[in-house]
Parts: structure tokens; C-alpha cells; sequence
């Protein structure tokens, strides 16, 4: 029997981390109660459907709705220029992902003998509740799925562990070995320096006002509210470390990391952009690398700034999207768009990516 639930407490914390297994911290019991508790805008309405068997939970599919805001889904619908053009209005259509939230994974816990069951009851769920759209984002392996549309998502990017910074350096191919150890020395030569702790309560205020300058700088579609970082100590402070740059008593920048014994994730970055050090950035990526190094931990940097962490020896890893609309004539209409217009583009962008890995 798969049932819909609104909130991760409906399930036994140990029931959930079990059929997770070993995975990210975003996977975890705790992560789901973080995002239950932060008020996003758009705001989502968690729908996680739950496989039951004989009273046993077997599988689990993470799902949330959220309202459509027109400026949001012109943007994400790969035409990013021309959504300037629309207004930031909420509209009275719903749309539903079966995603992590806040991540670049999409997963299923449990035995995927299960997968089509829990898929059903979200189909379900979402007919009833008279959606214009269900996405299935950020799944890493490809899908059979008849009645979706498949898209090329954008890649998550990631480090595989190294035995330690100097056979990190030695991977490097040509002069990008070269180029890291000049921006390294330049950096230190400039005064900066760095630090990593995992007492993060003081600094919560500081992470958030950094965080803007950059969500300014790379207009963000979510800004995520003033108590974002304060909720996330208050549910993941075992996982939690940051890694700050200071010149003399000021910080300049962070990199925000979740970690646990298998994965390390660089979730957030945070800047003043007054730093006299143009390598801060990269200083603190290659700190993150030689502290992994030390943990023997892959990395996890996500979906941004590939080119900089292309260039420095990441990974690209495949992403897949599918896509069903339950309007059938204008949801027709969008998807024959939609693929079009962003198959065509990240085809063309994917390319050039994984050029970069060479």
C-alpha cells in the first residue's frame, strides 16, 4: 500500500536513515526536518510517498509541491534572458517534484522493486490535486518512463578523495598544477588566511549577510530567509563546518559544508567582495580539497561556478530530468517547448563542460 505523507515525523527516524543507507546528509532524517522548518518562498508542501508491505516501510519517494511564480518558471524553463521581462507573480498554478529538496539529487530509499508503486501514488496524489506539472529532477541514472518527457538536467560536480594535497597536485594535467600553486602562494602572499570550525552559532548573522552578496551578484531565483543559517544549526550542527578567509581581523569569505562519514558537501558560499586577494575563492576550494584529502571524502560542490571547479581537477556527474504535465493540451504545448528549447541549449553547454574535465 503507498500512502502520502506531509512530514518526515510520520516515519521512525532509524526506519528512514536505514533505507537510506549510506548516502549524503541531505538524505538524512534531520535534513527533511530542516527543510520542513525553514520558510522557503515559494513555499513547498511536502507529498513523500511511503511503500508499506505486511507494516514494513520498503520504499520511500521524497516529493514536495510548491505554487508556480511566473518569473521563477520562465527562468527554469531554459529562457532565462526573457524572464526579466515577467512580473515575480504568483499564479493559481501547482506543479510537484519528486526531488530533495535544496540539493542535486533525486533518490529512492529503499528496494527499487518498490520505485513504480511509490511513483503511482505521487501521479495520484497529483491528478487529485490538479497540478499543471510533475518533475522528476536530478535522478543520476537513466529511466524507462513512458508518458514523460527525458531532459538532460544540469550535472552535479564532484572530487573523488585523494591520498593527500600533494597527489591531488600531481593529478593535474598540463599547467593547471602550475596555476594552482601560484594561486595558492599568491593568496597566502597577500595575507590571507583561514580557518575551519564546526561552532558555527556565532557566526549564523555574518553567513547570511555573505550569502546575499553573492545571491545578489548571481541573481538567485530562491532567497532563503534571514534565520536559514540559525535553522540549519539547529538541525544539522553535527554535520556542519565551515571553512572562512580573513585579512587581518576582517572575514572575507566561507564555504559552508555538510559532512558525514561518506560524503563531504560544499553547500554554500558566502563573500564581502572587498577582499584585496583576487584567489580567495579558489583558496578556499583547495583548503576544501586538502581537508577532504585528509578525511579521504569525495566531494559534492553541487551545480555551481563549473568552470572553476572543472578546471581544478572535478568531475561532472550526468543528471536526468522527466517531466508529465496533467493539463493535456497546454501541458503538451510546454513540454514539446521546454525540450526543445533546453535540450538544444545544455546539449550545446554540456559540451563545452565536459571539455573543461580534459
Amino acid at each position: 500500500m503507498t500512502r502520502i505523507i506531509q512530514t518526515v515525523e510520520d516515519v521512525n527516524r532509524n526506519t528512514w536513515n536505514a533505507l537510506v543507507g549510506t548516502d549524503k546528509v541531505e538524505t538524512t532524517y534531520d535534513w527533511f526536518l530542516f527543510c520542513e522548518d525553514v520558510k522557503l518562498s515559494p513555499s513547498l508542501t511536502f507529498c513523500h510517498a511511503v511503500y508499506t508491505e505486511d507494516d514494513e516501510i520498503k520504499g520511500i519517494m521524497p516529493a514536495y509541491s510548491y505554487p508556480i511564480y511566473l518569473y521563477n518558471f520562465v527562468r527554469e524553463s531554459g529562457v532565462r534572458p526573457l524572464a526579466r521581462l515577467f512580473p515575480r507573480m504568483k499564479t493559481r498554478f501547482n506543479m510537484s517534484k519528486v526531488h530533495i529538496p535544496l540539493s542535486c539529487d533525486f533518490r529512492f530509499f529503499g528496494n527499487m522493486s518498490y520505485f513504480h508503486a511509490c511513483l503511482k501514488g505521487i501521479e495520484e496524489h497529483i491528478r487529485i490535486n490538479n497540478h499543471f506539472l510533475l518533475v522528476l529532477q536530478d535522478y543520476k541514472e537513466s529511466l524507462s518512463l513512458p508518458g514523460y518527457v527525458k531532459t538532460n538536467g544540469w550535472p552535479e560536480v564532484c572530487l573523488d578523495p585523494y591520498p593527500s594535497w600533494e597527489r591531488y597536485l600531481e593529478s593535474q594535467k598540463g599547467k593547471r598544477a602550475k596555476s594552482i600553486r601560484y594561486e595558492y602562494r599568491k593568496s597566502v602572499d597577500l595575507g590571507t588566511k583561514t580557518f575551519m570550525t564546526d561552532d558555527i552559532d556565532q557566526y549564523t548573522d555574518l553567513l547570511y549577510d555573505m550569502y546575499l552578496n553573492v545571491c545578489d551578484r548571481n541573481e538567485g531565483m530562491i532567497t532563503y530567509p534571514g534565520d536559514f543559517f540559525r535553522k540549519m544549526e539547529d538541525h544539522l550542527s553535527p554535520y556542519s563546518r565551515c571553512i572562512f578567509a580573513e585579512d587581518g581581523n576582517d572575514i572575507t569569505a566561507y564555504l559552508y559544508l555538510l559532512e558525514n562519514e561518506n560524503w563531504i558537501s560544499c553547500k554554500y558560499a558566502g563573500r564581502t567582495y572587498e577582499s584585496e586577494d583576487p584567489y580567495v575563492y579558489f583558496r578556499l576550494m583547495y583548503e576544501m580539497i586538502k581537508y577532504a584529502a585528509r578525511k579521504k571524502k569525495p566531494i559534492s560542490a553541487e551545480k555551481a561556478a563549473y568552470e572553476a571547479k572543472l578546471r581544478r581537477g572535478f568531475r561532472i556527474v550526468p543528471r536526468f530530468n522527466y517531466h508529465r504535465s496533467y493539463y493535456p493540451v497546454v501541458g503538451d504545448l510546454y513540454l514539446k517547448m521546454y525540450k526543445t528549447i533546453v535540450q538544444f541549449k545544455k546539449i550545446e553547454n554540456l559540451e563545452l563542460l565536459e571539455s573543461l574535465q580534459d
